[in-house]
């Protein structure tokens, strides 16, 4: 198994990047390969590096914070800002023909993967602190 540490989560983070990236491949391939595999690459090599961050952090608040509604909030509503404006400004650097819808599937996604990731390390946390 792949083994991360308390800031970095590279199972996650490889998940993200291949299925994020082949999505914004898909998103710019009517404008040629190489301007779609740019984008592609870009999206997949920010996703491993950055989502692996992330999904870390998004565990770490639902961790730290005592009250689960809360938690679970925070851990979701601020890796989901952090990530959706890194996204665009990684987009809108040159190379990515459609910045905008670039960063749509991480304003969906984001979201709804981040409430999975933080119920579920929530779960386990309650588990292992009530033992």
């Amino acid at each position: 198994m792949i083994r991360g540490n308390k800031y970095f989560d590279p199972l996650m983070g490889s998940i993200g990047g291949v299925f994020m990236g082949t999505l914004i491949y898909t998103i710019n391939a009517s404008h040629g390969f190489n301007l779609s595999i740019v984008a592609a690459l870009k999206q997949g090599s920010y996703t491993f590096i950055m989502g692996g961050i992330t999904m870390k952090l998004v565990e770490n608040l639902v961790r730290k914070i005592d009250e689960r509604t809360r938690a679970i909030l925070i851990a979701v509503t601020l890796p989901t800002l952090f990530a959706t404006m890194l996204t665009y400004i990684l987009h809108s650097i040159k190379g990515t023909p459609e910045p905008i819808f670039s960063t749509l599937p991480t304003v969906l996604l984001s979201p709804f993967s981040f409430f999975w990731w933080a119920n579920k390390q929530r779960k386990k946390f309650e588990r292992s602190t009530n033992s």
